[in-house]
């Protein structure tokens, strides 16, 4: 069975995939050298501390290669333990294979009892021997061992656990999670649509949350980001009952949380990425110059909305919308179990993104297309969804059955001489 990423970027049979290699140049640290004039930075950029700029045609050191080894029946959420064992699901079950692709163990199931899930499972987190999972319709967390395969309890995420923190009032528990080393969860909060000025942006607030789904009271917030939805474009707020989701052009809060608890945060207009401890205090940046590519309005419509089913009145919205000149410039940011940053940036390929492999200084190791289709960034998501142990796990669809699958792919990278 031939995988869609060999059908997409190579025309021989092998699976195997040579991507984009060069010679790499160092950044440029624009506190300390002259050589890269604060003045053609964007405005918003001028004031940051600690910033590394590297330039536009920066080359990176090694090539990389993606070896096809194994697939798992499954959906786009999964998790990876240490000993390489693949957590898929679909529906409210939750699927656990050998690293072999052996399906040896199915969690879960539908209901509202201990370890089930009402309709589906919306997120998985390892940390040590226990397997998180998220049932955004009962607001809890089902625990498992990975050890015994078996449910040990369950985390319920009422709003009595952190209503007492002035800035959560009204606030709800989202998705990613983040347990950390210490013991304590990051949680994502949410301000709820309803609440927010339809031509503003809604918050989203990540506090400390204790296993028994508290926020405590002496608590600080670690970080504030925003989302974007979609308004009217006329000035005014825009009738829920034909609300739309956001366009794919729209711009996006990115993050990506490490090991220790520190993090990447970026706002996806710019490739600029703010690294931060596990306190939230920034760190550094660093930034790569991108030429955005121009935005055609008319495409994004035809593409997404302009179709049949869907309401004259919302397109009558969409078509009034203030669209953006240009596309974002990153669409996805994840971390590996090495502390790399793997950051998906929109260019003029309407059908793949060019990925950037770099370190915690931004340095670039390697560079590479992977499928994916900017006009369809509202209705999917990062088609990459995990590094880990020297592989990458891709979400994909067979196209001749329809069968979703998460496929393995063994990651080799070679230094260019």
């Amino acid at each position: 069975m031939k995988s869609p990423l060999s059908i997409c970027l190579i025309c021989s049979l092998s699976v195997s995939l040579v991507l984009f290699s060069a010679a790499c140049n160092r950044g440029t640290d624009v506190t300390q050298s002259a050589s890269e004039p604060e003045g053609e930075l964007p405005e918003s950029l001028q004031s940051l501390e600690n910033l590394t700029v590297y330039p536009a045609d920066v080359e990176p050191p090694y090539s990389i290669r993606f070896q096809q080894e194994t697939t798992f029946e499954g959906g786009d959420v999964i998790a990876v333990d240490d000993s390489g064992r693949v957590l898929t699901t679909w529906g409210s079950s939750i699927y656990v294979y050998l690293p072999n692709g052996t399906h040896i163990e199915t969690l879960g199931g539908r209901g509202e009892g201990p370890g089930e899930f009402v309709m589906g499972v919306s997120h998985l987190e390892i940390y040590s021997d226990q397997l998180y999972a998220y049932d955004a319709q009962l607001h809890r967390m089902n625990i498992y061992s990975l050890e015994t395969l078996s449910h040990s309890g369950t985390i319920l995420l009422d709003p009595s656990g952190w209503n007492h923190i002035e800035e959560l009032q009204g606030f709800r528990p989202s998705i990613p999670f983040y347990v950390r080393s210490d013991r304590f969860i990051l949680m994502r909060f949410r301000q709820p649509m309803v609440a927010v000025d339809p031509l503003a942006n809604r918050s989203v607030r990540y506090y400390r949350m204790t296993i028994d789904g508290v926020v405590p009271e002496e608590s600080d917030k670690i970080y504030e980001g925003t989302e974007a939805f979609f308004h009217s474009g006329t000035g005014g707020p825009m009738p829920l009952p034909i609300a739309s989701p956001p366009l794919p052009s729209m711009r996006s809060h990115l993050m990506a949380v490490s090991e220790d608890g520190s993090f990447f945060s970026s706002w996806s207009e710019d490739f600029l990425v703010e690294i931060h401890d596990s306190d939230g205090a920034y760190v550094r940046s660093f930034y790569y110059p991108m030429e955005k590519s121009e935005l055609n309005r008319e495409d994004v419509l035809a593409h997404s909305y302009d179709r049949d089913g869907v309401s004259p009145a919302l397109l009558r919205n969409l078509r009034n919308a203030d669209f953006h000149e240009t596309w974002p410039a990153l669409a996805y940011m994840l971390i590996d179990d090495e502390n790399r940053l793997w950051v998906a940036t929109i260019t003029e390929d309407e059908d793949h993104y060019l990925w950037y492999v770099v370190d915690e200084q931004g340095t670039l190791f390697a560079q590479f297309l992977w499928p994916g289709k900017r006009l369809r960034r509202h209705i999917e998501t990062n088609p990459i969804k995990m590094v880990k142990n020297g592989y990458l796990y891709a979400h994909e669809t067979e196209e001749e059955t329809g069968l979703q699958q998460i496929v393995r792919y063994r990651i080799e990278m070679e230094g260019i001489e």
